[in-house]
């Protein structure tokens, strides 16, 4: 037997207190889950990957089912595995909200440095046929409560839709470098791009903290009812973040977060300890059901990152 025993790059063995803490919050999450009235599902670690866009399998690890020679692939998302769970459900019942939580390993293709993992833990919840405020809220409360006793917990929300509203409403000519000075934050190329909005975009991008008046700047240079309602429901959003975790902060980055395709309305990152990677990814989303779309919101723990802390 060969002793020289060497994992994949991104891959891992966890012993002793480091197996312990891994273990303490899985359980933590999904009893706190479990509590507030989720209902555990357990989704396959492995599916064909017919089932999925060509856009989806981007970052998966497919090989061929030795049984079925068809290409089958490890999970990288857990989400979009529930997701497909509610199309494919013909008794589905689309007059009730239903509300899922979930644990398992997933794998990613992509590993940006020699010591990110590309298996990585997940624990999450959802709530399906809903994504109002309140349900938005629900979520990120219930996963707050997991991270209760860790210390500087900062929340960055975003607004999926924004850039493509906002864009559209200024009627920029150069529409498609626009966008990407921004997704860049490239000050100086956004000025000589668009003379006129520069200025307003700029405090977009920069502007973290005073978001009333941001948010009123935008309203009264820009007449938009539909980026009025965006902001109207990231100020309440902040509200009721505000009004039950006082201790929190709270950032906007209206352009959003580009490395998510699937989110749209809000989406949101939760960091802590001037920890790099985010403990909490979620948003809202839409599965397919036939011909109509079911909206939903949910939100995924790393568990790899929060033992960190």
């Amino acid at each position: 037997m060969k002793n020289n025993r060497i994992l994949p790059n991104g891959f891992y063995d966890l012993v002793d207190q480091e197996a312990k803490k891994h273990y303490e919050y899985t359980k933590l999450a999904i009893d706190n889950f479990i509590n507030n009235d989720y209902k555990l599902i357990k989704t396959s670690m492995i599916e064909y990957s017919n089932n999925y866009c060509e856009k989806d399998l981007a970052k998966i690890f497919k090989f061929a089912d030795p049984i079925t020679r068809e290409q089958i692939f490890f999970r990288h998302d857990i989400t979009m595995q529930i997701a497909n769970y509610i199309e494919s459900r013909r008794d589905f019942d689309s007059t009730k909200i239903h509300k899922y939580c979930y644990y398992g390993d997933s794998i990613d293709l992509n590993c940006d440095t020699p010591f990110s993992q590309r298996q990585q833990t997940q624990v999450g919840c959802e709530i399906i046929n809903d994504s109002s405020i309140d349900s938005c809220y629900k979520i990120i409360s219930d996963n707050l409560q997991i991270l209760k006793n860790i210390d500087q917990i900062k929340i960055f929300v975003s607004l999926p839709d924004f850039m493509k509203v906002f864009l559209t409403a200024i009627d920029q000519q150069d529409n498609d470098n626009l966008r990407n000075a921004i997704i860049n934050k490239n000050i100086s190329e956004i000025k000589k791009i668009d003379k006129i909005n520069h200025q307003l975009i700029n405090e977009i991008i920069l502007n973290n903290f005073n978001h009333s008046h941001l948010f009123s700047q935008i309203i009264d240079s820009i007449n938009n009812l539909q980026l009025q309602k965006m902001l109207n429901m990231a100020i309440e959003i902040k509200n009721l973040i505000e009004r039950n975790y006082s201790n929190i902060e709270i950032f906007f980055d209206l352009f959003g977060d580009h490395n998510i395709s699937y989110h749209h309305k809000i989406a949101f990152n939760i960091y802590a300890n001037n920890f790099q990677h985010p403990l909490v990814k979620g948003g809202c989303y839409l599965i397919s059901q036939g011909n109509s779309k079911i909206d939903a919101v949910g939100a995924t723990i790393y568990v790899n990152n929060l033992r960190k802390i």
